[in-house]
């Protein structure tokens, strides 16, 4: 699949230390790297299941390529619950969103239900956006090396 479009660079709250942040300054912290992002919900109950897939994934031999981030849709409603569903998942950079980066989230890849996956170009593009669930090593790899992966790609 070619680029999609290049991926908005979008306000993030880090949850290790509440400090702000952007996607696009949590790419500049791994030069080379492509970045992997989920987008989950306290309230999701698949979530965790994609959350620790990913970590997994993160921990093996991708995340030298990667860099994983998660970010939570709904951090600003309940932080230290937020916190807490992610500090299992040590190989990923958490994050959380406030309404309005929310909302632009939602706009840029036209997800409309959790967990979702976007796949970040080391040139900032958008490669892949689609159900978390459905993403393994296989399918990251193939989006980093410009595999045609369109069906799964597609929003929801």
């Amino acid at each position: 699949m070619s680029a999609l479009t290049a991926a908005p660079d979008l306000a993030i709250t880090l949850l290790e230390d509440d400090a702000a942040s952007s996607l696009q300054a949590l790419r500049a912290t791994a030069p080379g790297k492509a970045l992997v992002i989920d987008f989950w919900t306290t309230k999701c109950e698949r979530c965790p299941a994609c959350l620790q897939k990913l970590d997994k994934l993160a921990a093996g031999a991708l995340g030298q390529k990667v860099t994983f981030a998660s970010v939570c849709m709904d951090f600003s409603k309940d932080p230290d619950f937020a916190r807490e569903l992610a500090e299992d998942h040590e190989h990923i950079v958490h994050a959380g969103f406030d309404e309005a980066a929310r909302a632009a989230a939602k706009a840029a890849w036209g997800f409309n239900k959790v967990p979702y996956l976007v796949i970040v170009g080391t040139d900032g593009a958008t490669t892949y956006h689609g159900d978390a669930l459905k993403v393994d090593g296989a399918v990251i790899e193939g989006a980093l090396a410009g595999k045609e992966n369109a069906p799964a790609a597609a929003a929801p």
